[in-house]
């Protein structure tokens, strides 16, 4: 069974301004019974922006604290992409390094056995480490 508009209405105000009702209740309080009305209303008031002060206080120190996190962790990531790329980058380079190396032995083994298929497969395969597959004749 939902509850009336009305009620729903009410309960949201509750929520929202759940602080301002006991503040409300104690200065109509102070008002109907206190003896010096004029000091006790500016006390409550003063007390009331004293609170409010502090809030935001707080708020912004979370902010800035936040702020700091966030700012740690973006350096963090840019100190981590620029070292992956150098990474990436040493990496490239050693392959490529490699191949020229491999490319240019590779041409001096079959430059230096041209007529023998035997050992150039066998140096082949000591410079790539491929198997040797004896060949198979019909």
């Amino acid at each position: 069974m939902a509850a009336p508009f009305w009620l729903q209405v009410a309960w949201t105000y509750l929520k929202r301004f759940w602080g301002i009702i006991p503040f409300g209740f104690l200065l109509v309080f102070v008002i109907l019974f206190a003896r010096d009305k004029n000091q006790a209303i500016n006390d409550l008031l003063k007390n009331q922006q004293q609170l409010s002060e502090k809030h935001r206080q707080d708020l912004a120190e979370l902010q800035q604290i936040r702020d700091d996190e966030r700012r740690k962790r973006e350096e963090i990531e840019a100190q981590y992409r620029v070292v992956l790329d150098q990474i990436n980058v040493q990496h490239q380079e050693a392959i490529a390094r490699l191949t020229r190396q491999q490319e240019t032995e590779l041409r001096q083994i079959v430059a230096e056995t041209k007529d023998d298929p035997d050992a150039m497969a066998a140096r082949v395969n000591t410079l790539f480490n491929f198997p040797i597959l004896p060949p198979t004749h019909p």
